[in-house]
């Protein structure tokens, strides 16, 4: 009888976690570009939340570049050359951008007009850079052809402001219209996913 009256309190308990918790269908769209110096995405919401957003990966580390393709040698040497899956079909460069590979975990900011808040946090990106013709190496139509950027965002409690006081949470959201562009030029990205927000006690 004790055993099935815990199971049963943990049952209520889960899901009245899972009532709490409130999703939110999202929709960005904006400009960056990963070869800047402290590289940021930011623009506003096409669906979902009403506001901008803003998402800034951080210093990549000591650059020696000297104009944008040795900018981005550098950024490929580092998070790209040594992520490759050479599955047949399935070939590609992986880079990622996280709390691991920099001093640093990216941080995000959402701004939102309604309903009227502000959140806040830490992200790790993925970029994924397709070899379509597996053969290990990039070429100019790979590094340009609609690579895909992923973020995983963790929401953190004392970034939470307005109508999201008090929430934590998660986010996942995914594109697939990430391109490296030259400085001072700018690259469009749209991301779409799920954000998953719940009272942090």
């Amino acid at each position: 009888m004790f055993r099935l009256s815990l199971v049963v309190g943990l049952m209520i308990a889960v899901l009245a976690v899972s009532a709490a918790a409130d999703e939110y269908d999202v929709g960005l769209s904006g400009t960056g570009n990963l070869l800047d110096r402290g590289p940021a995405y930011s623009g506003d919401f096409l669906f979902g939340f009403t506001g901008a957003w803003e998402i800034r990966v951080g210093k990549l580390g000591v650059l020696r570049a000297v104009d944008a393709e040795d900018q981005f040698t550098y950024v490929w040497d580092e998070f790209f050359a040594g992520n490759y899956d050479d599955t047949p079909g399935s070939e590609a460069w992986y880079g990622y951008f996280d709390g691991n590979t920099l001093r640093k975990a990216p941080k995000f900011a959402f701004d939102v007009a309604d309903p009227e808040g502000r959140l806040r946090g830490d992200a790790s990106i993925v970029i994924l850079v397709r070899d379509f013709n597996g053969d290990g190496v990039l070429s100019e139509a790979e590094r340009e052809q609609n690579c895909q950027m992923n973020a995983t965002l963790v929401f953190n409690e004392r970034g939470g402001k307005g109508a999201f006081r008090g929430m934590c949470g998660t986010g996942a959201l995914g594109g697939g219209n990430f391109n490296f562009v030259e400085p001072p030029d700018v690259d469009d990205i749209q991301l779409m996913g799920l954000l998953t927000l719940y009272p942090c006690d």
